[in-house]
């Protein structure tokens, strides 16, 4: 179940959300497995990202608590 201000993006067949819980940016396949942290911030909550695999690029947006 996700969290009221978790944000999905799905990619290129990948599934990438955020987890204020973990504080990160995750990736995985669209089942869920091969769960990977890409980002983790302990500072701030992740609000928004934006993908693209291709050139390797995650732009996150942080808010703060």
């Amino acid at each position: 179940m996700w969290a009221a201000d978790e944000v999905v993006a799905v990619c290129d067949r990948k599934l990438y959300w955020t987890s204020t819980d973990l504080r990160g940016v995750y990736v995985s396949e669209m089942n869920g497995s091969f769960t990977t942290a890409i980002v983790r911030d302990e500072s701030s909550h992740c609000r928004g990202i934006a993908v693209h695999p291709a050139k390797g690029y995650v732009s996150v947006l942080h808010a703060e608590s």
